[in-house]
Formats: C-alpha cells, sequence, structure tokens
C-alpha cells in the first residue's frame, strides 16, 4: 500500500510538472505569434547587414545550401532584450528567429532567401535546459538541432534534429531524427523519418541490458513540409502521439 501511494504521489507530480511546462510555453508561444518581429532587409553585404537594431547573432553557420559553389549563411537572431509576458505564465524570454542567406557573388554580397519567426525555440521555461542546440549546413543539407534536458520533474533527455534541403525554390523538410533516453532507467527511443520516401524507423532498447527491437512503417502524408510552412516546433503530429 505504501509503494503505491509513493507511485500515485509520483504520477501526480510528474503530472503537474508537464502542465506548468506547457503552460509556460504556450504563454511564450501566443506572445511570440504577436511579437513585432522585424522584416529582414532582402540584401547586404554580408551577415552583420541583416541583422536589425536591438538584435545579436546567437549562431550561424556557411556551406553551399542551393548547389552554386558558393557559400551560403543560416543565421539564427535573438532580441538583446528580455521579454516578460504580462499573463498568468509570468514567463520571460529573448525573441527569436531564423534567416537564410544565399551568396550571390563577391560584388553583390548575399540576398534573402528565407526568414522563420517561429521555428527556432525560445528558452523561455526554468525547468528546462534551453531547447536551442545549434544550426548546421551539411553535404547542402541544413540542420536544424534542438535538446531536451529537464531539471526537475523529469527523467528523459535527447535530441532531435531536422533537415532541409533547398527543392523547388524553397527549403524542404526531407528527414527527422529523434533520440531520447530515461536517465534512471536507460530506456531509449531511436526514431528515424524520411518524408522523401515516406517511412519511419524506430529503434527502442536499454544502453544497460543491451537489447533492442527494430520496427518500420510508413508514413502517410499527403505533402513535404516546407520551411515556410513551419512553425512552433512539436505542433505538427507526425504519427498519433508522436509530435515534430
Amino acid at each position: 500500500m505504501f509503494l503505491n501511494t509513493k507511485i500515485c504521489i509520483y504520477n501526480f507530480l510528474k503530472f503537474v510538472f508537464v502542465f506548468v511546462v506547457l503552460f509556460c510555453a504556450m504563454g511564450a508561444y501566443t506572445y511570440c505569434q504577436n511579437f513585432p518581429y522585424p522584416k529582414i532587409v532582402e540584401s547586404g553585404a554580408g551577415l552583420n547587414t541583416f541583422v536589425p537594431s536591438a538584435w545579436i547573432v546567437k549562431d550561424s553557420a556557411s556551406g553551399d545550401l542551393n548547389g552554386d559553389g558558393l557559400q551560403d549563411i543560416v543565421a539564427v537572431l535573438q532580441y538583446r532584450d528580455s521579454i516578460h509576458v504580462q499573463d498568468d505564465t509570468g514567463v520571460i524570454f529573448h525573441p527569436r528567429l531564423l534567416i537564410i542567406l544565399f551568396k550571390v557573388d563577391s560584388a553583390k554580397g548575399f540576398i534573402l532567401a528565407e526568414q522563420n519567426n517561429l521555428i527556432v525555440p525560445n528558452d523561455d521555461n526554468p525547468s528546462v535546459t534551453d531547447p536551442y542546440e545549434g544550426v548546421a549546413i551539411k553535404r547542402g543539407i541544413l540542420e536544424l538541432k534542438t535538446q531536451l534536458f529537464c531539471n526537475m520533474g523529469c527523467w528523459e533527455m535527447g535530441n532531435t534534429s531536422y533537415y532541409f534541403r533547398f527543392w523547388n525554390n524553397g527549403f524542404v523538410l526531407n528527414g527527422a531524427e529523434e533520440y531520447i533516453i530515461n536517465r534512471a532507467t536507460h530506456a531509449y527511443t531511436a526514431r528515424s523519418f524520411d518524408f522523401i520516401k515516406k517511412k519511419l524507423r524506430t529503434e527502442k532498447g536499454n544502453d544497460e541490458k543491451r537489447n533492442r527491437k527494430v520496427a518500420s512503417e510508413k508514413l502517410h502524408i499527403e505533402e513535404l513540409k516546407t520551411l515556410r510552412m513551419m512553425g512552433k516546433l512539436l505542433s505538427w503530429e507526425v504519427v498519433e502521439g508522436i509530435y515534430l
């Protein structure tokens, strides 16, 4: 009976923690939708010319994204001042946005290829480590990396990567990878999404017990998502109960 009581208390506390996390995130997201994001200039000599006043470059990477042999740039910009959401959540955060710049030539510099105001996660929850991990350009693919690490309330940790390829004048989400592990039990789940072939590969196992089980299934998606279609991460239910 004592054990059952402890389990009930643990489950209740975990529910409360998850509710608070989602409540805070929703407050920040709602505010982000109404935040007056700047319109980035269409062209410039270098990255700094695309950074509006009161904003800074949080992160950036370079590489060829459109196959012309020139070094393009992806950058995450962050609002310099902190924003305090005046509602029940009381969230404090710095708005972020993502821009992609195509290199034109040495004389003309760069042109703005893409701007997304919502896809980069904000550091808006003191109970969770900053979910933004980084951006990279590898072999023509734009990678956006996020991470999960709870400071309290749960034992899960992991990371997710989103892969975009320039195709048909836009950036298409052609794949994603997710890895989540429980720090207490060492049980893990690894998922690999291939949106071109419409396949999902799932591997579940345990690092301590050295066992694993792999399964594949078909993804029922009607169209490929583009960067312009992407909003807040973890709002797209790819299959039942699995969000990206």
